[in-house]
């Protein structure tokens, strides 16, 4: 095995005659430590485990990127709802992993005769239930058709805020199926376009 060694330490051992781990750790430490110094014996300690051998902690990426290829092209949207789901239960998965959301994401899509396109999607609060995210994608790709027969099919989220997960009174009246309000309005612009609903405001009933 290769210990983690300067090339001018490694020639110095080389030269007493030690190739091998072996070797060296057959050696006196007093005679290491004044030939090599400390680093040395750190190097040593933290390959037997007597020492800690601080790693940085792993960092996932703040970019999801994913992508379904088609044997044959799809002309539809119909056709581009399973790999959704896919992609988007991939995404979520993500998103559980680095204890993130996602606010803001594009579909993209790939032609064979002219340059990727792609529809943005959006909701009002951070997200990571897959299924209210493939419902707003779903109501997306109903509003806006495809611009021409897609070859490949992908998501890209390059905005993955923190999660928080919505509170919710253990005897809340409201039924857990109810939709709140940043959900009704992020549904209502995924199906009218994001300019068709600007804010609330109270109106008699019709009926």
């Amino acid at each position: 095995a290769h210990a983690p060694l300067d090339e001018r330490t490694r020639d110095a051992l080389a030269g007493m005659g030690v190739r091998r781990l072996r070797q060296l750790f057959a050696l006196p430490r007093a005679g290491l430590r004044r030939r090599f110094g400390a680093g040395l014996l750190e190097v040593l300690d933290r390959l037997t485990g007597d020492a800690p051998d601080l790693r940085p902690c792993y960092q996932p990426p703040d970019v999801f990127e994913a992508r379904f290829e088609f044997d044959d092209e799809v002309r539809y949207h119909t056709g581009l709802l399973f790999p959704l789901r896919r992609l988007l239960g991939d995404l979520c998965a993500f998103l559980v992993g680095r204890d993130g959301g996602v606010q803001r994401f594009e579909l993209v899509f790939e032609h064979d005769l002219r340059p990727p396109s792609a529809h943005v999607v959006g909701a009002m609060t951070p997200e990571r239930d897959p299924a209210r995210l493939f419902e707003l994608a779903r109501l997306v790709l109903e509003r806006e058709p495809i611009p021409a027969p897609v070859r490949a099919f992908g998501l890209r989220a390059t905005e993955l805020p923190p999660f928080v997960p919505a509170g919710r009174d253990l005897f809340e009246a409201r039924p857990a199926s109810a939709m709140d309000w940043p959900a009704l309005q992020a549904r209502l612009q995924a199906r009218l376009g994001e300019d068709a609903v600007y804010q609330w405001a109270p109106h008699a009933d019709p009926r």
